[in-house]
């Protein structure tokens, strides 16, 4: 199974509550969905840890890895840790992606920004959000979309979303890896436009250099009809590895065509019409997709489900 649709609450004023939710992203990660965990030391027991009794602290992490065809010679590894925002009952997750591990918690190679993944100064709930789940090792592709509507109606506490390069069949190529997610530091709160670092495995580099205007990753003009067939717009996004190159694992669309919750299903790029879910705004914003600076409040962020 490679997606999967998880309820639950998001609190931690309490060793429980902050254990159920950590546990809640490690087991679909690791169990629901087939990422796989690796054997790094020092890595997270979530049915044992406390909860942060501080703001912006990290209690732990995991460490997981793709585990596609491409992974034995262009790997892709990753560090998820579980903490507190602004304030201590605030949730966090930070994530860190590189191209190895050393085995005991760091990542290693060519290594991206440490960068916060939720709201970061929003308080956790008692009441149960839906989260969204999805790793294709076809198509190279893990995102995460959690608490939806914690924050506001049709916006995430928090997200982050990993992909490979494609060519334009849409098929997954040694060109390099990308991350999307809400800020672009470790201690910055959420955007409301995201910030998009990319590695090249032709260079061993991480473009941007600097994450401060990493937020050209969407490539739209302001759409406010249908433009597609008859039923809806949708429009690719675009990575650097260092050359722009359209992703077929993300896509924006509107909201009045394909409402949050709902799948379509397209030949993004290439000729092979996958399936694509509408997630809102997916990483811990509380005001509109890209509402201020293109005046399109009726956009939703689209990602691969199958």
């Amino acid at each position: 199974m490679t997606t999967a649709s998880v309820s639950g609450p998001c609190s931690q004023t309490t060793n429980a509550t902050f254990e159920a939710w950590v546990s809640e992203v490690v087991t679909a990660l690791f169990t629901t969905i087939g990422v796989t965990q690796t054997a790094d030391t020092g890595q997270i027991n979530p049915t044992t840890v406390a909860f942060p009794s501080a703001a912006n602290t990290s209690q732990g992490y995991v460490i997981g890895r793709f585990n596609d065809t491409l992974q034995a010679t262009l790997p892709v590894f990753f560090k998820l840790e579980f903490g507190s925002g602004s304030g201590a009952a605030n949730p966090q997750m930070w994530i860190t992606i590189g191209t190895g591990s050393n085995g005991s918690g760091t990542i290693t190679g060519t290594v991206g920004t440490r960068a916060a993944v939720c709201n970061g100064t929003t308080a956790g709930s008692v009441t149960s959000f839906t989260s969204r789940y999805c790793y294709n090792a076809t198509y190279g592709f893990l995102g995460v979309c959690f608490k939806i509507g914690l924050t506001a109606a049709n916006c995430s506490l928090g997200g982050f979303f990993i992909g490979r390069s494609n060519n334009s069949s849409g098929a997954t190529t040694g060109d390099g890896v990308w991350l999307l997610t809400n800020s672009n530091t470790a201690t910055g709160a959420s955007s409301n436009v995201g910030f998009l670092q990319s590695i090249s495995f032709d260079t061993s580099t991480v473009y941007p250099a600097s994450l401060a205007n990493a937020t050209g990753w969407s490539f739209f003009p302001n759409i406010t009809t249908t433009t597609y067939s008859s039923d809806c717009s949708v429009l690719p996004c675009i990575a650097t590895f260092p050359y722009l190159q359209f992703t077929m694992q993300l896509a924006v669309a509107l909201n009045a065509e394909v409402p949050v919750g709902n799948t379509y299903s397209l030949a993004m790029i290439g000729s092979t019409a996958l399936t694509y879910l509408s997630i809102g705004w997916g990483w811990g914003s509380t005001s509109s997709f890209f509402g201020a600076a293109l005046n399109t409040t009726g956009l939703t962020l689209c990602m691969l489900w199958q």
